[in-house]
């Protein structure tokens, strides 16, 4: 699960700096995340997100953060480890 944290830090570093993403670059790093994350609670949040970036065309870096955020809460909630 480490892996997902990895994701998900780096991720949320490049969205504090950066103003808009076009969703096919979010779709990109969602399905790596969801690869991480598959068979945990956060799962479902990452699969919404894919089913919206087949109806936006841009994400702004700030609900990029906040939605990092509560897939982080979700893998602590479900005692998913820091590191492996």
């Amino acid at each position: 699960m480490s892996s997902a944290r990895k994701l998900i830090e780096d991720w949320r570093s490049e969205a504090s700096t950066q103003v808009v993403f076009s969703s096919s670059r979010v779709q990109d790093r969602l399905f790596e995340l969801w690869g991480e994350v598959r068979d945990l609670p956060p799962a479902k949040d990452v699969e919404s997100w894919l089913t919206l970036t087949l109806s936006r065309e841009l994400f702004s870096g700030d609900e990029i953060v906040d939605f990092l955020d509560e897939v982080l809460l979700g893998l602590d909630r479900a005692g998913a480890p820091a590191q492996a």
